[in-house]
């Protein structure tokens, strides 16, 4: 059956998949938080990602590729437009094989550095 699980997060924005699915041959999971900013925000998301990535903010396509590899932190970067207020983010990734699954999403402003204000939730 599918279910939410929590996945855990480290320091460098790593979202670890591999214990939360068992290991197949080709496997497609999907993650969401919220983003919270006070006013409307031109944002540099950092995506690191395997074999299949995208992601959609409010329900919008915002990215997508399909390319196989190891995420790796600030791997592509697109630029977004968070309106004020919170936003949900939902990352859909794939895995075709291999040691490691996961993605890297960081949300920056231009320069790289943290949106003063944004917050994270579930």
């Amino acid at each position: 059956s599918l279910t939410w699980r929590a996945a855990g997060v480290d320091s460098t924005g790593y979202v670890n998949l591999k214990s939360l699915v068992s290991r197949q041959d080709t496997v497609l999971v999907y993650s969401t938080a919220s983003v919270t900013v006070s006013r409307p925000t031109t944002a540099h998301m950092h995506f690191g990602h395997n074999d299949y990535g995208a992601v959609f903010v409010n329900a919008e396509k915002v990215y997508e590729v399909a390319q196989e590899g190891t995420a790796y932190l600030d791997g592509d970067v697109f630029v977004v437009n968070l309106p004020a207020g919170s936003s949900r983010v939902l990352v859909k990734t794939g895995d075709v094989g291999g040691s490691g699954f996961g993605f890297y999403l960081r949300v920056l402003d231009a320069d790289g550095c943290e949106i003063p204000g944004l917050a994270w939730g579930d």
